[in-house]
């Protein structure tokens, strides 16, 4: 377990909690996020990916180097000397392809040599992102291949249970194929850690060398199946943290540096509450929340609150200014389109109408109603929102996102506490 000023939440592998959902009654606690900054950064070179009640998994951790690699297919970069491996099998359990493999903190890269042609093959990595584990892909799994012939593709789980087309732009996704000679090829891949949830992560992995018909020719682990991430092996993104971590704020560089959720539907409710505390040292404008500003809700300071529920049409902008110090901030937009903002528990403003009284509830635009979005969930960043308010410096705390609009009196009395006894059940645990 890991203490957090109060709040208990069990540890994943490397003593990184982001998310914890519970149920009571009928409102949900979403989102608790906890980061976790301590010192004393564990370098061990293996973990144990079972408990008493999880099945055993094959297991690799990708260690994080300082420098990222030019995707050439060649794997000749200095990064992939200290990278970490591991080897194909064919259906019989015998060795083949040998897969190296390291992250950045921004970027995981992958690299095959020493294939043997015929050109009808492909490389296909595939990512568990939330943990899930299910019999069946999700949109949260992630397929991203390359072919012998230079063709590359991304696809994601749908809800039928297969993988289907699912582009993603240039900079999350390269890739590379060099044919050293008649005889043989290598195969490079670049992929953002984004759509592995973020850094600090365990998460399903699974590697192919398959024919074009999807007939498996090697894989890691021996057993996987394409379309079933709980027969996937772990993938543990190094260096791993120790076993007890205590932090108190998060703090966002602004330099597009942000955190990351898994994609998952309970992020796209029908109405919302969004609190935490922060700070943005000088007044600096940037995302607290994002989710696609361009469709979805998105949550920034800039001197203000600021909060759109999907557009950047619709961004409305708190009245209190916040100056450099700490705040408690909140925002909710309930069914029916009403939104309020808060600051340190009182009422800032309600858009569409004025003065933001508590007690007024008659005035809404019947337009407003929460976006929604199929990627995933930023913390300090946003995809879609313009420069000087895509990336936050400041320090941040007690994030919460509910699936319900919270009362003025309920945000008050729970400002000051962490939450416990919601009866939580872990959200993306590892296993």
């Amino acid at each position: 377990m890991i203490a957090f000023e109060g709040l208990k939440a069990e540890r994943d592998r490397r003593g990184l909690l982001l998310v914890k959902r519970t149920l009571q009654g009928r409102s949900a606690l979403i989102l608790i996020f906890l980061f976790l900054s301590g010192s004393g950064l564990n370098s061990a070179t293996r973990v144990s990916s079972t408990t008493s009640s999880q099945p055993i998994r094959a297991n690799v951790i990708m260690p994080k180097q300082l420098a990222s690699a030019t995707v050439d297919g060649r794997c000749g970069d200095r990064s992939y000397l200290e990278a970490g491996s591991i080897t194909l099998s064919d259906t019989l359990g015998r060795p083949g392809a040998r897969v190296s493999l390291f992250h950045s903190s921004r970027n995981a890269y992958f690299c095959l040599s020493g294939l043997r042609l015929p050109t009808n093959q492909r490389i296909a990595v595939r990512i568990n992102s939330d943990h899930s584990r299910s019999g069946t892909v999700t949109a949260a799994d992630y397929e991203f291949f390359v072919t012998a012939d230079r063709n590359s593709g991304t696809m994601r789980g749908n809800r039928t249970g297969t993988f289907v087309t699912f582009p993603l732009p240039t900079p999350d996704f390269e890739s590379a194929v060099a044919r050293p000679d008649d005889q043989t090829w290598s195969a490079e891949m670049r992929i953002s850690l984004e759509w592995f949830g973020g850094y600090a992560r365990t998460d399903g992995l699974s590697i192919a060398l398959e024919q074009s018909n999807g007939e498996m020719q090697q894989q890691w682990p021996r057993s996987a199946t394409r379309l079933s991430p709980a027969s996937w092996g772990d993938l543990v993104l190094g260096p791993l943290y120790s076993e007890t971590v205590n932090s108190g704020s998060a703090f966002l560089d602004g330099r597009n540096g942000y955190l990351v959720i898994p994609f998952a539907p309970e992020f796209n409710p029908r109405e919302i509450t969004i609190e935490a505390w922060a700070r943005a040292p000088e007044g600096e404008c940037g995302t607290l929340v994002g989710n696609g500003q361009r469709s979805s809700y998105w949550l920034g300071l800039c001197g203000e609150l600021r909060f759109t529920h999907g557009g950047a049409a619709s961004v409305f902008t708190g009245v209190h200014p916040l100056g450099d110090g700490w705040h408690h901030l909140a925002v909710t937009m309930n069914k029916d389109g009403l939104r309020t903002f808060y600051v340190d528990g009182l009422i800032d403003r309600r858009p569409g109408w004025a003065p933001p009284e508590e007690t007024r509830r008659d005035s809404r635009e019947p337009s407003a109603i929460l976006g929604v979005s199929d990627r995933m969930l930023r913390i300090g960043s946003d995809r879609d929102a313009p420069e000087d308010e895509k990336s936050l410096r400041g320090y941040v705390r007690e994030l919460r996102i509910w699936n319900r609009a919270r009362s003025a009196s309920e945000i008050r009395a729970d400002a000051f506490r962490s939450l416990t006894g919601y009866g939580a059940t872990l959200w993306g645990k590892p296993g």
